[in-house]
């Protein structure tokens, strides 16, 4: 939710500007790039805070406290976890760049700024809230397949690729109706 913070209300304050394509085209990487750049900040001073005052264990399949073992990158975890908590942290500034890309979009379609700021939020949950009751959906839930730790949830790495890539669709889609209903007018 942070991350898309700083670019909510970017577009919303200029909405007589955004006719042009190469305007909101830079807007929007620049969002995504600013939205990456805070998740990548967070990510790592959570980790180097961490690293200061939790001892660092190799894990071992032995002792028990390492149940990541049975899961989709369990053997890179047990062999390189520099390597899979790099892997982890890029899908997750990935997804901080497109949150924040999504909040920008919601600029476009609301009429006051509070519902702009608060959509983050509130639709995050109410996603997760679907994907929690429905069984068959909880899979796609982003607080899920976004934990580090994949003990109760597996990460399928198709599931965050055609997620990921399907935002992404419904993102060009909608700017590309609201352009084109602008251009008419």
């Amino acid at each position: 939710f942070i991350v898309s913070f700083p670019y909510a209300t970017l577009l919303y304050d200029e909405k007589e500007k955004t006719d042009n394509i190469k305007y909101c085209v830079k807007k929007y990487i620049r969002a995504f790039a600013g939205g990456a750049t805070i998740g990548l900040i967070l990510i790592v001073l959570n980790f180097i805070l961490t690293s200061m005052f939790i001892p660092t264990v190799k894990p071992d399949i032995f002792c028990g406290y390492f149940p990541i073992v049975n899961c989709t990158m369990g053997s890179v975890y047990l062999n390189h976890p520099l390597i899979y908590t790099i892997i982890y942290s890029l899908i997750d500034v990935l997804y901080c760049g497109l949150f924040s890309v999504i909040t920008i979009t919601y600029s476009y379609l609301c009429k006051y700024k509070i519902s702009v700021l608060s959509f983050p939020i509130v639709g995050t949950l109410v996603f997760q809230y679907f994907c929690y009751y429905l069984p068959e959906l909880r899979r796609y839930s982003p607080f899920l397949f976004l934990r580090h730790d994949q003990y109760y949830y597996n990460l399928d790495i198709k599931v965050v690729f055609f997620e990921f890539v399907f935002i992404v669709i419904i993102l060009v889609l909608v700017n590309l109706i609201r352009l084109l209903s602008i251009r008419k007018n």
